[in-house]
């Protein structure tokens, strides 16, 4: 599952640097959980980005601050 997380969010960040929409990305999630996709290139400074970031994570991050 995190592989296929990782590969959806690395496209996402592809196509984001390319300057392109990145349409039905939960379609492709669960392609790539259904294929079993593996990442092709990987950094993990990716998911500090706050989309990535549940509710209770930015809310810890925020109290760390204080």
């Amino acid at each position: 599952m995190e592989d296929a997380l990782r590969t959806t969010i690395s496209y996402w960040h592809w196509k984001k640097s390319n300057g392109e929409d990145f349409d039905a990305p939960n379609n492709f999630l669960i392609k790539a959980l259904k294929e079993n996709w593996h990442p092709y290139k990987w950094d993990d400074k990716w998911m500090e980005n706050q989309m990535f970031k549940s509710e209770g994570m930015k809310w810890w991050d925020e109290a760390e601050v204080y």
